[in-house]
């Protein structure tokens, strides 16, 4: 297994212990003081900059290396989904900011998108990502950081919610928004190369 492939699983078990976290922040939260809270939330929020800085770098070391492999194809977009949605995921439980219809159309869009790509892929199509899935995991990775800080450090301000709410709404449109380029390109690939 290369060093990109390496950096991938690395962020797998990154995701792993930052749910593991969320998970027991969630079950003890009646019983945490704020300040105990503040500083769980701030490791939650150095771990996924971890991770989500590791996803720069393994693509970087696989473009620079040239160590692409059908593996990382694979790998390295599904841990970027799983932090994403899993986050978004807990998200639901520690904040009425986010609502479950949210986290459903972020999970709809990757998987509607990743579904896509698995298809035309397996009919040796090459499906990769545009600039507007790159914006949008940007944004989503933007968004999971300031609510984690929101979280351990302005819940009590007005003005910090309006912003983050503003934020999220954003992103949403982004990730609905940069589906339809990936659909309208998989509709004419399916028909002039007749896979339907």
């Amino acid at each position: 297994m290369n060093l990109a492939n390496q950096i991938t699983l690395s962020r797998l078990i990154i995701a792993i212990v930052l749910f593991v976290l969320l998970t027991l922040v969630d079950s003890q939260k009646s019983l945490q003081s704020a300040e105990t809270f503040s500083f769980l939330m701030d490791i939650s929020l150095v771990l996924f900059i971890l991770g989500a800085g590791s996803d720069y770098l393994d693509g970087y070391v696989a473009r620079k290396y040239n160590m692409y492999t059908a593996f990382g194809r694979i790998a390295d977009p599904l841990v970027d989904k799983i932090i994403i949605g899993g986050l978004f995921v807990f998200f639901v439980r520690l904040t009425p900011l986010i609502s479950p219809w949210m986290v459903v159309v972020i999970l709809a869009r990757e998987m509607l998108v990743s579904s896509l790509r698995s298809y035309l892929e397996s009919h040796g199509v090459n499906f990769a990502a545009n600039w507007g899935g790159k914006i949008k995991m940007v944004l989503q990775c933007i968004s999971a950081g300031v609510i984690l800080f929101y979280l351990g450090h302005w819940q009590g301000s007005e003005i910090a919610s309006w912003i983050v709410s503003i934020l999220v709404w954003i992103t949403l449109a982004m990730t609905v928004g940069s589906s339809f380029p990936y659909f309208i390109k998989a509709f004419h690939l399916i028909k002039s190369k007749k896979l339907a």
